[in-house]
């Protein structure tokens, strides 16, 4: 995890946050006595995709009452293998799961006593997530990684905070 920030004098403060984890090696052993493998970047039906690498990327910056923040949620793709697409598909060859991306987006003011006042948008850009042949990895569903990918499409929220002194 990687943040820094500083200061812009009259026009506020200015930060950048990166949280990312890469994958080195994810192995597992199949059975006693039998060599470990290594799954990263792969998904078999026997294990949950383990992509190679992810991150949360930050900007945000403030300014009197005002604040905002601009954050990328990053998943990189994997592939299935030719049996988790033939028993989910009928087709048996690997599938290649593309990467995903999502944008979000907050706009705050704290201006007024004891509260403050949040407008988002999560998924900004309103993708799509990958498609996947299997109908697990957290969402039961067939054609989404639920753990992985957030398949509502845009949508906008507003919080309100109220500190009760």
């Amino acid at each position: 995890d990687v943040r820094t920030g500083f200061g812009m004098g009259e026009l506020g403060k200015v930060g950048v946050s990166l949280n990312g984890t890469y994958v080195i090696k994810w192995a597992q052993q199949n059975g006693k006595d039998q060599p470990y493998e290594d799954y990263v970047g792969q998904s078999t039906g026997v294990n949950a995709p383990v992509p190679r690498w992810q991150h949360t990327l930050g900007f945000d910056w403030s300014w009197g009452a005002w604040n905002t923040s601009l954050e990328n949620v990053f998943t990189s793709g994997w592939t299935e293998s030719a049996a988790v697409v033939d028993s989910n598909l009928g087709v048996n060859e690997p599938y290649q799961v593309k990467d995903t991306s999502r944008w979000n987006l907050a706009v705050g003011y704290s201006g007024f006593k004891n509260l403050k006042l949040t407008l988002g948008v999560r998924n900004l850009l309103d993708t799509e997530p990958p498609f996947v042949a299997s109908s697990s990895y957290g969402s039961h569903a067939a054609g989404f990684a639920g753990s992985f990918a957030d398949p509502r499409g845009r949508f906008w929220y507003a919080t309100a905070a109220y500190q009760f002194k």
